[in-house]
């Protein structure tokens, strides 16, 4: 999955991310490269544009290019997560190809899930910011069963990236996640302001154990 939707300052003034939907051929010749270089099914994540709607326009380039699937978020790279998602516009893309469109952008719960399929008549949605502290919204949107064990989870969590990543590296990028994971949890500030001042993952657990018990 190659990301030209990324909207964030560090990445942009790369020329990279977002930056790329003002570069059709560079954009072009990143995704055919890809495409030539895998038998793996290469797909896109794109916004509407960098300042300006190219949606469209930027979709068909992509399919040509040999784009198997593409996301797009609803608002151009210089909105940010500001504003109003315009799905029509997902819904515009989603007519000019042949490929799936997956749409993306302020999907929080099933209201909003229903609506943007409604409007854009996109193949599948994409959840980010909604899904930070709270994986289990896509079991809730497919109606699965599901068990909400927020420890186990952040356990598993932890685990996981470890496998990966320094232990510094992960508690430090943990930090943001456990504040959403423990937003309903009515946790005083300055026992939430304990648990992200520590530094080592066994700490971490721990506390989250006396704060979840």
């Amino acid at each position: 999955d190659i990301n030209m939707g990324c909207p964030a300052t560090k990445i942009v003034k790369n020329g990279d991310g977002s930056k790329l939907m003002t570069n059709f051929a560079l954009a072009e010749q990143i995704v055919k490269s890809a495409v030539g270089a895998t038998d793996k099914p290469i797909t896109v994540k794109m916004r509407l544009g960098y300042d300006k709607n190219v949606a469209v326009e930027f979709a068909k380039m992509l399919e040509k290019a040999g784009a198997s699937a593409i996301a797009v978020h609803g608002r151009l790279a210089t909105q940010g997560y500001a504003g109003d998602v315009d799905y029509k516009s997902i819904a515009e893309v989603k007519k000019a190809v042949s490929i799936p469109v997956i749409a993306n952008g302020n999907i929080v719960d099933e209201k909003s899930y229903q609506e943007v399929l409604k409007i854009t008549n996109a193949d599948a949605v994409m959840i980010g910011r909604a899904a930070v502290g709270d994986p289990y919204i896509f079991a809730r949107l497919l109606k699965m069963p599901v068990k909400i064990d927020r420890l186990q989870t952040i356990k598993e969590q932890f685990d996981l990236l470890l496998k990966y990543y320094t232990e510094h590296f992960v508690v430090t990028t943990m930090r943001k996640q456990l504040v959403k994971y423990l937003k309903d949890e009515n946790v005083p500030a300055d026992t939430r302001l304990e648990l992200l001042r520590l530094e080592n993952a066994k700490d971490v657990l721990v506390k989250l154990e006396e704060i979840l018990k």
